[in-house]
């Protein structure tokens, strides 16, 4: 085998780069998964601190034109933390649309639900008549249906975080205009 070799010209291990990429797409899952759940739990720290210090009785007592221009920054702290908990839960649960096989009748047989939608001894038979060509174009309709998933979460892992960002943010602004109360 020649090092010089490039890899257009090299033979490719089908199943070996289909298991890759399906378990770097579970992981990718995975990371998005943990990343709204610390999303979730800071909305909620912060959410606390807002009620703990937001709504404090020296804000509501001789209103001025610092104490309005608080409790309409606490307002718009507590719309981006509302948007950062709605975006994270959507992060949890992302719907996409359900993939078919290549054979069109409906399901993948490659796909766990679908799976389970089946009597165990017509997926046994069903899979052991898929063709080589058939099995691998079920699971690159998986991996397609996970990358649909990995994007969708990310999507909304970010516009969380965006939005914690800027309660965060509002946060800091409304401790430093308490100072001046």
């Amino acid at each position: 085998m020649s090092i010089n070799l490039q890899i257009k010209d090299t033979e490719l291990d089908v199943s070996r780069t289909i298991y890759m990429l399906y378990m770097d797409l579970d992981l990718q899952i995975a990371r998005a998964d943990t990343k709204s759940q610390v999303i979730l739990s800071t909305t909620t720290l912060v959410s606390a601190l807002l009620i703990g210090f937001g709504l404090s009785d020296e804000i509501a007592q001789d209103i001025n034109e610092l104490k309005v221009i608080l409790l309409i920054l606490i307002g718009f702290m507590f719309l981006m933390l509302i948007w950062a908990l709605i975006f994270a839960l959507r992060a949890s649960f992302p719907s996409i649309k359900k993939s078919h096989d290549m054979r069109n009748k409906g399901y993948n047989l490659y796909f766990f639900g679908d799976i389970a939608d089946l009597d165990p001894s017509d997926y046994v038979i069903q899979f052991g008549d898929m063709t080589n060509a058939e099995l691998r174009d079920a699971a690159l309709a998986q991996i397609h249906a996970k990358s649909m998933i990995a994007q969708t979460k990310f999507r909304f892992v970010q516009l969380s975080m965006q939005f914690l960002f800027a309660a965060v943010v509002l946060m800091a602004i409304i401790q430093f205009l308490q100072l001046f109360i």
